[in-house]
Protein backbone atom coordinates (compact mmCIF):
# COMPACT_ATOMS: atom_id res chain seq x y z
CA UNK A 1 0.00 0.00 0.00
CA UNK A 2 2.77 2.55 0.54
CA UNK A 3 4.19 1.24 -2.82
CA UNK A 4 0.83 2.72 -4.21
CA UNK A 5 1.43 6.27 -2.35
CA UNK A 6 4.67 6.68 -3.06
CA UNK A 7 4.39 6.08 -6.99
CA UNK A 8 0.59 8.37 -6.99
CA UNK A 9 2.70 10.77 -5.08
CA UNK A 10 5.58 10.67 -8.02
CA UNK A 11 3.09 10.78 -10.54
CA UNK A 12 1.38 14.35 -8.82
CA UNK A 13 5.04 16.09 -8.61
CA UNK A 14 5.57 14.90 -12.06
CA UNK A 15 2.97 16.91 -12.95
CA UNK A 16 3.20 20.03 -10.69
CA UNK A 17 6.36 20.32 -11.82
CA UNK A 18 5.28 20.70 -15.31
CA UNK A 19 2.72 23.18 -14.27
CA UNK A 20 0.30 20.90 -13.96
CA UNK A 21 -2.67 20.78 -11.16
CA UNK A 22 -4.73 17.42 -11.18
CA UNK A 23 -7.82 18.91 -9.72
CA UNK A 24 -9.60 15.31 -9.29
CA UNK A 25 -7.83 13.21 -7.25
CA UNK A 26 -9.83 10.37 -6.09
CA UNK A 27 -9.81 6.17 -5.83
CA UNK A 28 -11.52 6.00 -9.73
CA UNK A 29 -8.37 8.03 -11.28
CA UNK A 30 -5.91 5.59 -10.34
CA UNK A 31 -4.89 2.70 -11.91
CA UNK A 32 -2.82 -0.08 -10.72
CA UNK A 33 -0.71 -2.34 -13.32
CA UNK A 34 1.66 -4.62 -13.21
CA UNK A 35 4.07 -1.81 -14.21
CA UNK A 36 3.21 0.60 -11.51
CA UNK A 37 0.33 3.04 -10.10
CA UNK A 38 -1.23 4.91 -13.12
CA UNK A 39 -2.71 8.29 -12.56
CA UNK A 40 -5.55 8.92 -14.54
CA UNK A 41 -8.62 11.51 -16.30
CA UNK A 42 -6.49 14.96 -16.32
CA UNK A 43 -9.81 16.48 -17.69
CA UNK A 44 -10.22 19.11 -14.71
CA UNK A 45 -6.63 20.06 -14.51
CA UNK A 46 -5.24 23.29 -14.60
CA UNK A 47 -2.02 24.56 -16.47
CA UNK A 48 -0.22 26.98 -14.49
CA UNK A 49 -0.02 30.40 -16.71
CA UNK A 50 3.08 31.73 -16.60
CA UNK A 51 3.98 35.50 -14.99
CA UNK A 52 2.20 37.80 -17.00
CA UNK A 53 2.62 41.87 -17.35
CA UNK A 54 1.15 43.60 -14.40
CA UNK A 55 -1.01 45.71 -16.43
CA UNK A 56 -2.34 42.15 -18.31
CA UNK A 57 -6.09 41.18 -17.72
CA UNK A 58 -7.47 37.52 -18.51
CA UNK A 59 -10.11 36.93 -21.53
CA UNK A 60 -12.97 36.67 -20.21
CA UNK A 61 -12.34 38.09 -16.44
CA UNK A 62 -14.92 36.79 -13.77
CA UNK A 63 -14.78 35.80 -10.26
CA UNK A 64 -15.69 32.41 -11.49
CA UNK A 65 -13.50 29.36 -12.19
CA UNK A 66 -13.47 29.09 -16.25
CA UNK A 67 -10.88 26.84 -18.02
CA UNK A 68 -10.59 24.51 -21.10
CA UNK A 69 -11.26 27.28 -23.42
CA UNK A 70 -12.15 26.32 -27.24
CA UNK A 71 -12.49 28.72 -30.34
CA UNK A 72 -14.75 27.51 -32.93
CA UNK A 73 -13.41 26.54 -36.35
CA UNK A 74 -14.27 29.99 -37.78
CA UNK A 75 -12.61 31.45 -34.66
CA UNK A 76 -16.09 33.59 -34.06
CA UNK A 77 -16.84 31.70 -30.89
CA UNK A 78 -15.18 30.84 -27.57
CA UNK A 79 -16.79 28.02 -25.83
CA UNK A 80 -15.60 27.49 -22.14
CA UNK A 81 -16.13 25.51 -18.70
CA UNK A 82 -17.40 27.35 -15.42
CA UNK A 83 -18.56 26.94 -12.45
CA UNK A 84 -20.61 30.16 -12.16
CA UNK A 85 -24.08 27.84 -12.46
CA UNK A 86 -22.72 26.01 -8.59
CA UNK A 87 -21.21 22.75 -10.55
CA UNK A 88 -19.31 23.15 -14.05
CA UNK A 89 -21.21 23.53 -17.00
CA UNK A 90 -20.17 24.28 -20.86
CA UNK A 91 -20.49 28.03 -22.24
CA UNK A 92 -20.09 29.70 -25.28
CA UNK A 93 -19.92 33.37 -26.52
CA UNK A 94 -18.82 35.47 -29.34
CA UNK A 95 -14.72 36.26 -29.45
CA UNK A 96 -14.43 39.96 -29.62
CA UNK A 97 -18.39 40.61 -30.99
CA UNK A 98 -21.52 41.44 -29.70
CA UNK A 99 -23.39 39.42 -27.79
CA UNK A 100 -24.01 37.96 -24.00
CA UNK A 101 -22.83 34.21 -23.16
CA UNK A 102 -24.57 31.40 -23.42
CA UNK A 103 -24.81 27.92 -21.19
CA UNK A 104 -24.63 25.04 -23.36
CA UNK A 105 -24.65 21.84 -21.48
CA UNK A 106 -27.67 21.34 -18.92
CA UNK A 107 -26.72 18.21 -16.87
CA UNK A 108 -22.59 19.32 -16.11
CA UNK A 109 -19.74 19.55 -18.63
CA UNK A 110 -16.15 18.87 -18.28
CA UNK A 111 -14.77 19.73 -21.61
CA UNK A 112 -15.88 22.01 -24.66
CA UNK A 113 -16.21 20.11 -28.35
Amino acid sequence: MLQYAIEISDALDKAHRKGITHRDLKPGNIMLTKSGTKLLNFGLAKLQQEAAPANAQPFPQTPFDESVPRFSPDGRWLAYISNESGRFEIYAQPYLGPGGKSQISMEGGTEPV
